[in-house]
């Protein structure tokens, strides 16, 4: 599970990012690549220029102004145009069920102890 866009991670945080996964790739069976939602009530919150994310009464989250101007679409096209276009990377996306997420993970880890 790789969270990207946290208030401290700037853009060349990514790319080291994925030059370590790029260098331990056999290592890795399963990767969840996630852009990263602000709580609303998180100490992070505070410090931080904020606005509504979604303006319903359930929201949970907050978008906000990046300090590193690492904003949320630039975070979307390092992943979807950068970050899946590496082949080594690439391979490793596509061994994901359809139906994985995070909260899934805990299961392939069991369900490889188990094998």
């Amino acid at each position: 599970y790789l969270l990207f866009g946290t208030s401290y991670e700037n853009e060349q945080a990514a790319f080291t990012t994925l030059e370590y996964i790029k260098a331990h790739e056999k290592y890795i069976d399963y990767l969840n690549l996630a852009v990263f939602n602000l709580p609303k009530f998180s100490d992070d919150a505070k410090d931080l220029d904020t606005r509504e994310f979604y303006h319903g009464d359930l929201s949970l989250y907050l978008n906000f102004t990046h300090p590193f101007g690492w904003e949320r679409k630039k975070v979307k096209q390092f992943l979807n145009k950068t970050f899946k276009k590496q082949v080594s990377v690439g391979t490793g996306i596509r061994k994901n069920p359809a139906f994985f997420s995070s909260n899934h993970a805990v299961f392939f880890k069991k369900y490889k102890e188990n094998k």
